[in-house]
């Protein structure tokens, strides 16, 4: 409990996700700070004065839960009479140094009201030796909202010249005006770190982006109207941005995929209208939701885990490393190479027109802003494919042929090649189109939201002769070609479920089983499949009007 403090402490969690590349400023734990204190901007402050003391105490976390193992945390008393800047100043232990780069730190607050939250760097530099290491290096309000009683990450861009070195942070709880505020009240701080990450800790989106995904274009001067690559073997993509129709920013396009090989050489490229900007080009190759951009501060080129792949310019440079005359070299960037060591699937692919900035999320530097600069930023999907797709058969009552009339194995066939198939009934059975699972099996069907694979129908009436052709784009990696025959007498009596027992009423269709964990599947005549799954006792479906198949056992629903 809080000594000092009389106010009821709330209900206390702590960090969800710990990000194991950040660096540790303070958790409140004893050898993590030097000194706690009361910050007002305001010189005038009663707290400045002495009429007043404010009352900030690191305390015993009372209230423990699976999402709080720290042992203590930093209680505020937000008075009523402090200003705007008001807020506790932790003296740190180890003081860190501001880089030119952005840095995000990210602080646990947890504050009974909706609030603008804010972070103050006091500190010198280190060349100034007779400056006080208190003067305000940096004042920032955070990125995200804040929501109120429950803990959320707030996340703050700092950078700094070199040599500027931060030995204090001031937490302001509530950066609005006091005047509306009819009572103090009391917020929590806990764990702050620094990182590269501008993502909350308890944020689950994936693929961020630093504003607004519905955020739209304030000038009509610059636009990214298309992404594309090619390769030095198959490699291809070309997908227009509909910009110029729609003003946003963000697009996120990965119903376009794009297609290539292991160690294939790729060479993306942009169409962007305007002048003084930059492109970058990411691929998320451990399929983790995230890019993470790494740059060799030597050679200025991407290093081997970075999947920052290619940029026109970065610090002067561009990917390859080369000194750059000016900062007008386009968006256009060079080559980069695909991984031979990762794992055949698809993943997610970020084209982004910014300026001098890796973050893939865009800059929002205030004076460099993505949105007022007329950037862009497009995601699609990158296909890492073998030469072959391996493909599986599977029927009832009647076969699978290929054109020469052989029976159609399980085989390899050529990466994306339409492949014509013939079906045989068996006796008193007719065609009922295939069933067509395709993509990389072996996956979920979404990784990070990036479908790895799809199944698509091909109806009885595409089928001539019992023939018909499974398109190119259905052999984008492995295959599973189903085909369940339908029987002409309507029923299929040669294999009748006796398991189940079917009954109708309007819209509806109702399956008793009599044995446990029956296997239940249910398709139109078209192929369709409505349902596909396990069923014990009894289950209804909604369904419209028409004829459909239980277990290949035909049943009509009015």
């Amino acid at each position: 409990m809080m000594k000092q403090l009389k106010y009821i402490l709330f209900s206390l969690m702590s960090v969800a996700v710990v990000n194991t590349t950040a660096q540790k400023i303070c958790d409140f734990e004893a050898d993590s700070y030097q000194a706690i204190g009361t910050y007002d901007y305001w010189k005038q402050s009663p707290f400045n004065t002495g009429q007043l003391t404010g009352n900030m105490e690191v305390v015993e976390n009372t209230i423990k839960s699976e999402k709080n193992e720290t042992d203590h945390i930093l209680a505020i008393q937000r008075s009523r009479y402090g200003s705007n800047l008001f807020g506790a100043k932790i003296r740190l232990k180890e003081p860190f140094e501001l880089t030119p780069t952005t840095k995000y730190i990210h602080v646990l607050m947890h504050t009974p009201v909706k609030s603008r939250v804010m972070l103050l760097g006091l500190g010198k530099r280190q060349e100034r030796k007779g400056q006080s290491d208190q003067v305000i290096q940096f004042e920032v309000v955070a990125n995200n909202d804040i929501k109120e009683n429950e803990w959320s990450d707030a996340v703050f861009s700092v950078k700094g010249n070199t040599g500027v070195v931060i030995s204090s942070l001031v937490v302001v709880p509530d950066c609005e005006s006091p005047h509306n505020l009819q009572e103090d009240f009391i917020a929590y701080v806990d764990e702050i770190e620094m990182s590269d990450d501008l993502v909350p800790r308890f944020d689950k989106q994936v693929y961020w982006v630093n504003f607004d995904k519905k955020g739209t274009l304030n000038r009509d001067d610059r636009h990214l109207d298309r992404v594309r690559f090619s390769g030095n073997s198959e490699g291809n993509l070309d997908v227009a941005v509909p910009t110029v129709t729609d003003k946003l920013v963000y697009h996120d396009l990965t119903d376009k995929v794009g297609f290539a090989v292991k160690g294939e050489e790729i060479t993306p490229r942009m169409s962007y209208k305007g002048f003084w900007m930059h492109g970058y080009v990411y691929v998320d190759w451990n399929d983790d939701g995230k890019f993470k951009p790494n740059v060799d501060e030597n050679t200025g080129k991407p290093t081997d885990n970075s999947e920052l792949l290619s940029f026109s310019y970065y610090k002067g440079k561009n990917s390859l490393g080369q000194t750059l005359p000016n900062g007008n070299p386009g968006v256009n960037s060079s080559a980069f190479t695909v991984p031979e060591n990762i794992d055949y699937g698809i993943y997610r692919m970020r084209y982004k027109v910014d300026w001098d900035n890796i973050d893939a999320g865009g800059s929002i530097d205030n004076s460099n802003h993505i949105i007022n600069n007329g950037g862009a930023i497009v995601d699609v999907l990158l296909n890492v494919h073998k030469s072959t797709s391996h493909v599986k058969v599977v029927t009832r009552n009647g076969d699978v042929l290929k054109v020469d009339g052989a029976a159609f194995e399980e085989s390899d066939v050529p990466f994306s090649q339409a492949v014509e198939i013939e079906l045989k009934p068996e006796q008193n059975f007719k065609q009922n189109g295939v069933i067509v699972k395709h993509g990389y099996l072996d996956k979920p069907e979404f990784v990070n939201g990036n479908r790895q694979w799809r199944i698509d129908t091909i109806p009885p009436s595409k089928f001539v002769n019992d023939k018909a052709t499974i398109p190119a784009e259905m052999f984008d990696g492995d295959v599973i070609i189903t085909a369940e025959f339908a029987s002409k007498t309507g029923v299929d009596e040669k294999n009748e479920d006796k398991d189940i027992v079917l009954t109708t009423t309007q819209n509806y269709l109702c399956i008793t089983t009599t044995v446990k964990n029956k296997i239940i599947t249910i398709n139109d005549t078209l192929g369709h499949i409505y349902f596909s799954g396990v069923v014990n006792g009894k289950k209804s479906f909604n369904l419209n009007t028409g004829i459909y198949f239980v277990n290949r056992m035909k049943i009509f629903v009015p």
